[in-house]
């Protein structure tokens, strides 16, 4: 069964209408991160509670947010090397930022309808940075993996 805080944060998501579905994560043999989302993830990923919870009956460890139906781009920024290059851009402040388990950050920006940002821009920005937005999707709090939580700071 899935851990009823990680269902319970899944549902609190959808009431803001944000896209979500279930993962498993995992860090494999040579430290990087592995995610297994459910079936057709981007078809799934939904803001009714009821497609939610049945989404999450099963074994999830984590909660992801489909970032493009969501309206949602997310600049990743991979370990403290990622944030230094990130913060070099002097970008635009959000009060919406996750530190991940492996020392990195997420920057949630909402979409511009006008100007679409697809996943394609990853390592573009800069060193250690990627973006998610149109067909991206990236792990949200409370989830964890065996280096620790993600927490909105």
């Amino acid at each position: 069964m899935t851990d009823p805080i990680i269902l319970a944060a899944a549902l609190e998501y959808a009431a803001a209408g944000i896209y979500v579905f279930p993962a498993h994560v995992s860090i494999g043999p040579d430290g990087k991160k592995k995610v297994w989302p459910c079936r057709d993830w981007d078809a799934a990923s939904a803001t009714d509670p009821a497609r939610i919870e049945a989404m999450f009956a099963g074994s999830w460890t984590s909660v992801c947010i489909d970032t493009g139906k969501s309206s949602l781009v997310v600049v990743d920024c991979d370990g403290a090397a990622g944030i230094t290059a990130w913060l070099a851009l002097d970008p635009p402040r959000t009060p919406l930022i996750v530190n991940t388990p492996g020392g990195g950050q997420h920057w949630y920006y909402r979409a511009d309808p006008d100007h679409p940002v697809s996943i394609d821009a990853t390592g573009k920005v800069a060193p250690g940075v990627d973006v998610r937005g149109l067909g991206g999707l990236v792990i949200a709090p409370p989830s964890s993996d065996a280096r620790g939580c993600y927490q909105w700071i």
